[in-house]
């Protein structure tokens, strides 16, 4: 019987909830915390391996993995909300789209500026 009861996914649950008011952690939150502790160091170690490979494209891929860390993150928090729980979850869906856009939209021109030559350095005038 694999449980989910890890002291440190606890203490960010808890941490999550806030330490002024008790915090209602459901299953979901438990496995959302240990979810984000995993995909967190997925998320670190593909930085390091951008930065060190210099790679545009990994280091894109890397933020819209950061994207996903703080939709979880913020899902977390809704699922320990005990007030307007629904509401709080359409809100952290909404600015995980808006943060997405605002990560992808970026790269995809850069990447389109690179295609069609306009990005190129050294360029002559």
């Amino acid at each position: 019987d694999l449980s989910l009861r890890a002291d440190g996914a606890l203490r960010l649950t808890a941490a999550l909830c806030g330490r002024r008011r008790r915090c209602i952690c459901s299953a979901n939150s438990r496995v959302l915390a240990a979810f984000i502790a995993l995909y967190s160091t997925i998320t670190a170690a593909q930085f390091v391996g951008a930065w060190y490979a210099q790679s545009m494209s990994l280091l894109a891929d890397c933020s819209s993995m950061l994207v996903d860390v703080l939709s979880y993150v913020g899902a977390a928090w809704a699922e320990c909300s005990s007030k307007h729980k629904e509401r709080n979850e359409l809100v952290i869906s909404a600015l995980s789209l808006v943060a997405l856009w605002g990560v992808t939209l970026p790269v995809v021109a850069g990447a389109l500026m690179i295609l069609t030559g306009s990005g190129e350095e050294g360029e002559a005038t």
